[in-house]
């Protein structure tokens, strides 16, 4: 009797993650990357990965491994592949998983491999990141494309100069407040 609840169980998992994986296919919120012996490997905007069998067609959610340095990665045909990389290539922002281009994490958070937390970038331009944004005040997350939008509205390219701008216009930031209001409303008795 365990056997069957199991098996079951098993497989009303693969159903939803299959029913998942389809969803996220036909969003375009997930593209093959790369391939391996046995499955394609798919990166979802997330960050995540799933292997779908070649023999079988199911599929499962690949778990990565940190490198000992936050990066996460999976090991495929006997090669690292960073999840941050993988993710950039599948949703194009860089040609080739190999290409010699740095991946920037904007929150500085390098589990973080969401599509809208990684931009490509100079190696030069990753290392300024990194100066900028660990001096922030609250938590501030900036891209490469905001410090260079700063440094050209301060003309300056000074690290303490451009922490300064951003956290000023932080302290000076009011949040804008609106209403929404919908039309056809019913009341309910």
């Amino acid at each position: 009797m365990t056997n069957l609840k199991s098996t079951d169980l098993k497989r009303k998992e693969q159903n939803q993650l299959r029913a998942e994986f389809l969803m996220l296919l036909e969003l375009d919120c997930i593209r093959k990357v790369d391939e391996s012996k046995g499955y394609y490997i798919y990166a979802a905007i997330s960050g995540t990965l799933y292997g779908k069998s070649k023999k079988n067609n199911s599929i499962k959610i690949i778990n990565p491994h940190d490198n000992g340095n936050g990066y996460l990665f999976i090991t495929v045909n006997k090669k690292k592949r960073y999840v941050h990389r993988l993710v950039a290539f599948g949703f194009g922002l860089i040609r080739d998983i190999d290409e010699k281009i740095d991946i920037n994490h904007k929150d500085r958070n390098r589990k973080n491999c969401h599509l809208l937390n990684l931009e490509p970038c100079s190696r030069k331009q990753n290392h300024e990141h990194r100066a900028i944004a660990e001096r922030l005040e609250n938590d501030i997350v900036v891209s490469v494309f905001d410090i260079e939008q700063i440094k050209k509205e301060i003309k300056s390219d000074l690290i303490e100069d451009i922490v300064t701008a951003f956290n000023k216009q932080y302290d000076e930031y009011t949040p804008k407040t609106f209403s929404i209001e919908f039309k056809n409303q019913h009341n309910i008795d």
